[in-house]
């Protein structure tokens, strides 16, 4: 399958420093610091978080994000602030990827991917091949 990613570094894995704090922030959570009435919520939402994370920690350290081609999602572009080059790659159809919460595990094919773009983590990156830039600024999103 071509999928396509707007990075400086193409498809390099990047420490993905933003989503671990937000992990970090869940094993901390107290749900006694929420009205009594969301406590309950907020306990499940966070032995939710807190096993994905701790099942999946090392995936979840390292990686990169991208788009299936044809289906780039502009709302999860807006974090961009200055123009970045996208690159076009291909990838095995089969493939398990985590969806763009980070909540789960899905097939690439899943509809998800298509409508907000996937994480793949770094010990994956290898089947990534076929790697060049696109050539037409048209491509080129801010960030």
């Amino acid at each position: 399958m071509k999928i396509i990613r707007y990075s400086p570094t193409a498809f390099t894995p990047q420490k993905q420093t933003h989503h671990i704090q937000q992990f970090e922030y869940w094993m901390s959570l107290d749900p006694k610091d929420y009205p009594k009435h969301l406590q309950y919520s907020m306990q499940k939402l966070k032995e939710e978080k807190t096993l994905f994370y701790n099942q999946y920690k090392e995936d979840l350290q390292e990686g990169l994000w991208f788009f299936i081609d044809g289906y780039k999602n502009n709302q999860s572009l807006n974090h961009l602030k200055h123009k970045v080059p996208c690159y076009e790659a291909e990838i095995p159809d089969d493939i398990m990827v985590y969806d763009c919460n980070l909540e789960k595990i899905i097939p690439l094919a899943d509809p998800l991917v298509y409508w907000a773009g996937c994480y793949i983590p770094k010990r994956l990156c290898n089947q990534i091949t076929n790697i060049k830039r696109r050539r037409k600024m048209k491509y080129d999103a801010k960030i």
